[in-house]
């Protein structure tokens, strides 16, 4: 059994998403408040799923607005989220800022 997937989103139906994972497009059942966070050609997986997703999203963007690599924010937003769960928006902005802050 398949617990979890990370890649990016090809598409996302009423009741699925396809989720391409090296190479292969996955279906990938969930609740429509999930797949209400994906976006087609984003990054989809546990950190991205939940409630959380459109927090990860929002910060990521903030971050590569402030010219950041967008892969250095999606790893450090991520780290975030992992650590501290659910958060909000700028709890996950100014912490993922002081990780961000030490790489330099």
């Amino acid at each position: 059994m398949i617990s979890s997937v990370r890649g990016r989103v090809l598409s996302v139906g009423l009741d699925h998403a396809v989720i391409e994972v090296g190479g292969v497009g996955f279906a990938v059942q969930a609740t429509p408040s999930t797949l209400a966070t994906l976006r087609r050609g984003e990054e989809a997986g546990p950190a991205a799923a939940g409630p959380a997703g459109g927090v990860r999203s929002s910060v990521v963007e903030a971050l590569v607005g402030l010219g950041f690599p967008a892969k250095q924010a999606e790893q450090a937003v991520d780290g975030v989220l992992l650590e501290n769960g659910g958060a909000d928006t700028s709890g996950v902005l100014r912490k993922a800022l002081a990780t961000l802050g030490t790489k330099r």
